[in-house]
């Protein structure tokens, strides 16, 4: 009994002399082990957010301005409805720049003719329907990838019944 208590007491002394004294570098090891997973997963996290924050800020632009095209007659639909969108995306912070977005109207005679995808660009009276779209070309800012990689285009369409058209319909 005596030598396994010995053995014992000279385990703990080996123990606690030689290896637990040898942590000095753990920290760092361990740093360096989690600091790099830990960024990649915060940055893929705020990317994901700003992709979600972009698609909502082009849904929300492209409802308030193509409102507001369809019930203005003053001016013509299309110049009316780039005029509230770029007034809109002006304030707002994450976006880029202008150059990425492009928008297009396109005028229809009925549903059926957005359908066969029958619709003109240029003649906007007596079209009753309009189709708004705008196409985000987003980039991502966080990630160092090529760009075929993560180059998105991000879609949006909205058929309007002009307010000043509608007794052609």
């Amino acid at each position: 009994m005596m030598t396994s208590l010995k053995k014992n007491i000279q385990l703990k002394f080996i123990y606690n002399n030689l290896i637990a004294r040898n942590k000095k570098g753990i920290i760092a090891i361990e740093f360096s082990l989690i600091i790099i997973p830990f960024l990649s997963l915060f940055l893929l996290t705020a990317e994901i957010c700003r992709m979600l924050y972009v698609a909502s800020v082009i849904n929300l632009s492209l409802a308030e301005s193509s409102r507001y095209a369809a019930n203005n007659k003053e001016i013509s639909y299309k110049v009316a409805f780039i005029a509230n969108l770029k007034k809109n995306l002006s304030n707002i912070p994450l976006i880029a720049n202008n150059n990425q977005i492009s928008f297009n109207v396109s005028y229809c005679q009925s549903i059926e003719s957005i359908i066969v995808e029958n619709c003109t660009e240029n003649n906007e009276n007596n079209m009753p329907l309009a189709i708004y779209r705008i196409t985000y070309h987003y980039k991502p800012i966080f990630f160092i990838l090529p760009n075929n990689y993560t180059e998105k285009m991000i879609s949006k369409s909205l058929v309007y019944v002009q307010e000043y058209e509608r007794n052609n319909y």
